[in-house]
């Protein structure tokens, strides 16, 4: 199915500096999206994959049958894809296909919740078949096969703890433990790492090397935590709040808030704080008229483009991506903008003369 750019492209371009800010979206013609890949280069689906020259391709054009059941995380370019199938988790490429994880010694259901940026580390939870309370936090890579990861808080024989990210580089697991009312992270070692004390936050995303960390308060709030400045909230209250996905560098989160007016998504940095993707695209020209974004889904490395899913003009529920990238101008068409200025301005100091 072809995407439908809705809108026009806006460039804004900055002539000192040689650089141009594009802003575009574009509906995706499907009802749901994972994740986008972290360099940007597909968007992925339980269904197949998306890239802005060729559209959706289904996963049995490209895997050749090879790949089906959801898709959860994806490696930096999209090479490695890991997921949950029949309540089994696996990793598949294109050279292996899917592959079991493998499974921890009680009878559990497995989900993954991350993968590192090239697709060695994979981390997820264990869900009782018989008891789904008691779940089991885990880690996989191909060395040492699904290990179960525990608190110091939890002992191995009653563990519940659940696996909630992972950080691109592999080290940090994130995750949490309600029996032991406690969060934070398993470090590459295996020994958990307690960022909240008495607050049990639930750690949902992270930086490259986990010196950053994001996630929701009990869904109340979104916070931000940092190795240099400790623990923040975000004041993005609601009776649901998300934080979804996260730059590589920590600087920008985004995420989806409960909201009657149906624009629940929300992109935060440092510098801007808290603003609704909807308007950053209508500030910068573009149409979105009849459009509704109720969730960001996941953001890409260089925090350029975004996924999420909305409501389009039509009333159904699509997914979409926007593209904040900044690129290169051409050293000619910089001369021809900085002679236009210089002529714009020339002609007002006559009209002031």
């Amino acid at each position: 199915m072809n995407s439908r750019l809705l809108g026009v492209v806006c460039v804004c371009a900055f002539m000192n500096s040689g650089t141009a800010y594009a802003a575009s979206f574009t509906g995706l013609g499907v009802r749901s999206v994972s994740k986008v890949s972290p360099d940007g280069s597909f968007v992925f689906n339980d269904t197949g994959r998306w890239t802005a020259t060729g559209g959706w391709e289904s996963w049995d054009s490209y895997s050749g049958g090879t790949l089906t059941g959801s898709v959860s995380a994806v490696s930096y370019d999209g090479s490695v894809v890991a997921g949950s199938l029949n309540g089994s988790a696996y990793r598949w490429t294109a050279s292996s296909g899917m592959v079991g994880l493998g499974s921890l010694p009680a009878s559990y259901s497995y989900s993954v919740s991350g993968i590192s940026s090239d697709g060695s580390v994979i981390a997820g939870t264990g869900k009782g078949t018989t008891d789904p309370d008691i779940t089991q936090a885990y880690k996989w890579t191909a060395p040492t096969g699904i290990v179960g990861l525990n608190t110091s808080a939890i002992p191995p024989s009653n563990p519940e703890t659940s696996a909630t990210g992972i950080s691109p580089d592999g080290t940090a697991v994130l995750g949490i433990s309600p029996i032991g009312n406690t969060s934070g992270y398993w470090a590459a070692d295996g020994s958990w790492v307690d960022l909240f004390g008495s607050v049990f936050e639930r750690p949902t995303v992270a930086s490259t090397d986990a010196s950053v960390i994001g996630g929701d308060a009990q869904h109340r709030d979104i916070f931000r935590w940092t190795a240099s400045e400790g623990f923040q909230y975000l004041n993005i209250e609601s009776m649901e709040s998300f934080a979804n996905g996260i730059s590589a560098d920590g600087s920008i989160l985004v995420g989806s808030v409960f909201s009657t007016a149906n624009d629940g998504e929300w992109i935060w940095d440092e510098v801007n704080g808290t603003r609704s993707i909807r308007s950053m695209l209508v500030a910068e020209g573009l149409d979105l008229s009849g459009w509704s974004l109720y969730s960001a889904r996941s953001i890409s490395a260089d925090g350029s483009i975004i996924t999420g899913s909305g409501l389009n003009p039509s009333g159904q529920t699509e997914a979409w991506i926007a593209d904040f990238s900044v690129v290169p101008i051409p050293p000619a068409v910089w001369l021809f903008g900085s002679g236009l200025l210089g002529l714009v301005g020339m002609a007002r100091r006559k009209r002031s003369v």
